[in-house]
């Protein structure tokens, strides 16, 4: 039983050694972005958005990448400009995005219709 125990170690140590392996395989990282465009509501419910953009936060992180913000005054009308690909990332609400999937979801749906069966 005393060599069972005296051999713990040594299987902790045969375990643990491999991940101690120093080779590099992370991914490389993404090339920056060259042009972002930001849709977003200039009120108070979308602060976060309305600092980011007038502090330059935003700007700074697309760095140097051209920063767009563009201002919307409803949730309809910047779903309506992220389909159409006019902006790439849009601060909005919980309504217009749920109305956004389920129209995404749909529009998947009807690009795969079924193949009609014919009789034989």
């Amino acid at each position: 039983m005393k060599s069972f125990f005296a051999l713990i170690p040594l299987i902790a140590l045969t375990l643990l050694l491999p991940a101690c392996d120093r080779t590099d395989t992370s991914v490389p990282a993404a090339a920056p972005p060259t042009d972002v465009r930001l849709g977003f509501f200039p009120n108070l419910t979308h602060a976060q958005a309305v600092l980011a953009v007038t502090s330059g936060d935003f700007a700074a992180a697309v760095a140097p990448g051209k920063f767009t913000p563009q201002q919307f005054n409803a949730g309809p009308s910047l779903i309506e400009a992220l389909f159409a690909h006019q902006i790439d990332i849009g601060f909005v609400g919980p309504g217009p995005a749920i109305t956004a999937f389920a129209e995404a979801m749909a529009r998947a749906f009807a690009s795969f219709p079924a193949q009609p069966t014919t009789a034989s």
